[in-house]
């Protein structure tokens, strides 16, 4: 029994054991199966992260290699493969930072090319923008629908993702300045280069127009990445944008300088409409002397306005300051201005060029009286012709209205270019400018080629005009209602009239001096003399008699003022004669013979409409009287001198005329003024003037 219970027992604890060791097999297959399922779930982890990083999934793969190392390789760390995989993670992060750096540069590339794209689409927006909202403003149907920036860049194919996924890759490696200085600087570079590649073209709408929507197009994209990320600060933005405007002024600015030189196409379709006669505006300007000179087109300098213009709308939309691009817009008007001005100038000239200089005459009743005449206030100017009621004669030429109508053709044409722009502040200089410019192109016609009398004296009565005209277009810009300051052009006018004043007299004295050329040719030791006055004073006494008479349309103290001034000059010149180099000696027939001359010329001038002037010819007279006086050292008597010969005051001059005084081939004086034997036989009157005129030869020695 106790035998059958032991033998019992045994077989029990066997079949116990046994049961043990299966349960312990079981476990260990259990924990195996779990091993390898925890090793193929790592396997498969390690898979998809190495699937995600050949499609480019950065993000998910940064996110899975930071779960199978804080998570799951520890779990296998014993096996090879885990301890392999987790040495390679470094690698693998670096790889990752190498791939999504190439994509980002290719994506800076990308926007880099399609920046002038992108903003000329935006501020294409922008203006569409700006019409929707002036038409609902007015209440008016809009039939378009709103369209966002967001709208834009779906349009353009623009894709952040990129950038986004890149900023979470360096973020995640811990890399977050870096990729911000790799990003801020591949930006600026960009921006450089747009500003570079403008700086160094020449002046076209094209190149302009480009630069701004590359501009627009950088900053909408700043823009977006300063809402969406960290790397870009307002004021960073912000102080970017001004400073880019600023260069991009500066730049336009001195582009501008390009410009001078070209000629601006005037439009006067009002000139070709209204006033046919104006056939010098009738293709809208002149071409200028450089036959080969670029034109730059009104419509161009208004397109790259408009241009500029959206830039500035699209600044404002984006809620930046564009004070510098408006202060360029005032720069663009102003040049425009000037190379306004300066196409005037040549259409000037060419009026003035066409002119007849004959005094303007016109019927009352003729329409160019009122296009002419009426709109332009210059009635006042006009008497009516004896025996002809409706003709009316102007002191002016032709020159003077169709100047005035080229000046208001030129305010309509700037005003309508900026109708644009804010009101200039002080519209006046703009028409100073064109006045000082037809003062200019006076004085330039009055001393060119070709100048006459004639012309001279019409361009000093035309001038005179000019010089109301500041009056006359202060009004009409009052009646504009133009921001406007008192026009300063009026001095410049008055320079140009005196230099039409100097002008006549300078034409008249080189006309004298011509004459008096001719009259140190003549024989100047005749053997005998004539009591008639020789052909150089009589061709003088003609030609100012009929140049005082070209001056008949001129004001009295104006006349004056020319004939006292060409008589002065004559009477200089006659004196002079004595003392040229031309003249080597004289001789008392001479002397007689120039006094006929003077004496001639004074009745002459006492004749005519100017008496007065006859005291002028003293000087030349006074001289004649001396050489030809008994006893000529007299002149050396203060009393006498005062009285008979007060316009000879040239000691030194006076003593070279009559060092020259000889009445033979032998000098007149010897040395020390001793005179020749040939002289002692003439007489005692002989011997007087000897002895007188050797004491005037020694007192002027003195004097001297």
């Amino acid at each position: 029994m106790n035998e059958e219970i032991q033998q019992s027992s045994k077989n029990f604890l066997d079949m116990s054991a046994d049961l043990l060791k299966q349960r312990q097999i079981k476990k260990n297959i259990d924990q195996t199966i779990e091993e390898l399922e925890t090793c193929r779930f790592v396997l498969s982890l390690i898979d998809e992260t190495n699937t995600s990083i050949e499609q480019k999934n950065y993000h998910s793969s940064l996110k899975l290699l930071s779960e199978l190392q804080v998570q799951y390789l520890p779990r296998v760390h014993e096996y090879s493969f885990a301890k392999y995989y987790e040495a390679k993670i470094p690698l693998i992060k670096e790889k990752l930072r190498k791939d999504v750096t190439s994509d980002i540069s290719q994506w800076l590339l990308n926007i880099r090319n399609r920046s002038e794209e992108i903003g000329r689409d935006s501020l294409a927006l922008t203006v569409k923008q700006l019409a929707e909202e002036e038409r609902e403003k007015n209440n008016e149907d809009s039939s378009s629908k709103d369209q966002s920036e967001a709208d834009l860049f779906e349009k353009l194919g623009i894709n952040f993702r990129p950038l986004y996924q890149a900023l979470h890759i360096y973020d995640s490696l811990g890399s977050k300045d870096e990729f911000q200085n790799y990003y801020t600087e591949n930006r600026r570079i960009q921006l450089h280069n747009i500003l570079q590649h403008f700086s160094g073209q020449k002046t076209t709408l094209t190149n302009s127009e480009k630069c701004l929507n590359e501009i627009g197009g950088f900053f909408l994209i700043e823009d977006v990445v300063r809402q969406t990320t960290h790397l870009i600060s307002s004021s960073t933005y912000e102080d970017t944008w001004e400073a880019t405007l600023r260069k991009v002024k500066s730049i336009q600015t001195h582009k501008f300088e390009d410009l001078n030189g070209w000629e601006v196409k005037i439009v006067c379709r009002l000139a070709r409409k209204n006033y046919p006669a104006l056939s010098v505006l009738e293709k809208g300007g002149v071409k200028g002397k450089d036959e080969n000179a670029q034109v730059l087109a009104r419509e161009e300098l208004l397109e790259l306005k408009v241009a500029i213009k959206k830039f500035v709308a699209f600044g404002k939309r984006q809620y930046l300051d564009v004070k510098a691009l408006e202060e360029l817009l005032d720069n663009l008007r102003e040049k425009y201005s000037e190379l306004s001005a300066a196409a005037c100038g040549l259409c000037f000239l060419k009026i003035f060029q066409d002119d007849s200089y004959e005094p303007l005459n016109i019927k009352q009743n003729d329409p160019m009286y009122q296009r002419l005449i009426v709109i332009n206030g210059l009635e006042a100017y006009g008497i009516v012709k004896k025996g002809k009621k409706s003709q009316v004669q102007f002191t002016f030429s032709q020159s003077v209205p169709y100047c005035y109508l080229l000046i208001k053709f030129f305010i309509d044409d700037l005003r309508d270019f900026g109708s644009d722009l804010k009101d200039h502040p002080n519209f006046s200089i703009f028409v100073d400018g064109v006045l000082e410019t037809l003062a200019e192109s006076v004085v330039s016609h009055v001393k060119g080629p070709g100048r006459n009398l004639l012309r001279s004296i019409r361009m000093i009565l035309n001038t005179r005009v000019f010089i109301s005209s500041c009056a006359h277009f202060e009004d009409l810009l009052v009646k504009l209602k133009i921001n406007m300051e008192p026009l300063k052009a009026r001095k410049k006018f008055e320079a140009a009239n005196k230099s039409c004043l100097d002008n006549v007299q300078q034409l008249i004295n080189d006309k004298i001096d011509d004459f008096i050329s001719l009259a140190s040719n003549i024989n100047w030791a005749p053997p005998t003399h004539s009591p008639q006055p020789r052909n150089y004073i009589q061709d003088i006494v003609m030609f100012l008699d009929s140049s005082f008479e070209f001056m008949n349309d001129l004001d009295r103290e104006t006349i004056e003022l020319f004939v006292t001034s060409s008589y002065k000059h004559l009477a200089q010149q006659l004196t002079g004669l004595f003392e040229s180099n031309e003249v080597v000696r004289f001789n008392t027939n001479a002397v007689k013979n120039f006094e006929a001359d003077i004496k001639y010329l004074v009745d002459s001038i006492q004749r005519s409409s100017h008496p007065n002037n006859a005291k002028i010819m003293d000087q030349p007279l006074q001289l004649a009287r001396l050489l030809l006086s008994d006893i000529p050292s007299d002149f050396l008597d203060d009393s006498i001198r005062t009285a008979q010969f007060n316009k000879l005051t040239n000691f030194a001059s006076l003593a070279k005329i009559v060092s020259k005084y000889r009445d033979d081939e032998e000098s007149y004086f010897g040395a020390g003024f001793g005179f020749t034997k040939s002289l002692f036989g003439r007489g005692d009157a002989a011997v007087l003037k000897k002895r007188s005129l050797e004491a005037l030869a020694r007192g002027l020695k003195e004097k001297v």
